[in-house]
């Protein structure tokens, strides 16, 4: 199998907690390099922030802004938009939070064995 038709499968934990704001997407405003990127939300724990950005280009307005519930997926063409994610905290000060999505993307970042690194 050719890496282009291959898919990148992550999970990723953003925690939180009182004295500890969560990034998601510390690079700020991005792409990826990939042809399509799909972000899964898995889990929202005791959470405000992590709200799920898209914009055509960094000094466009954004074209999305949601917060993704559990079992809400967005898929976009990674070469034509940017992305970002808000920072979380949680809601109760006391109290740690996460946010659990899943993210697919294709092509794989995985090296082919005939590639050189």
């Amino acid at each position: 199998m050719s890496r282009d038709k291959e898919v990148l499968v992550q999970m990723q934990r953003i925690s939180c907690g009182p004295c500890q704001i969560g990034q998601p997407a510390i690079e700020g405003w991005h792409q990826d390099g990939k042809e399509m990127v799909g972000i899964l939300c898995l889990a929202r724990h005791n959470i405000t922030g992590g709200i799920s950005k898209l914009k055509i280009s960094i000094d466009q307005p954004e074209i999305m802004s949601e917060t993704l519930q559990p079992e809400e997926m967005i898929i976009f063409d990674d070469k034509k938009v940017f992305h970002y994610a808000t920072p979380i905290e949680p809601k109760n000060s006391n109290g740690n939070g996460h946010r659990d999505v899943l993210l697919i993307s294709t092509p794989s970042s995985r090296l082919n064995v005939s590639e050189k690194v």
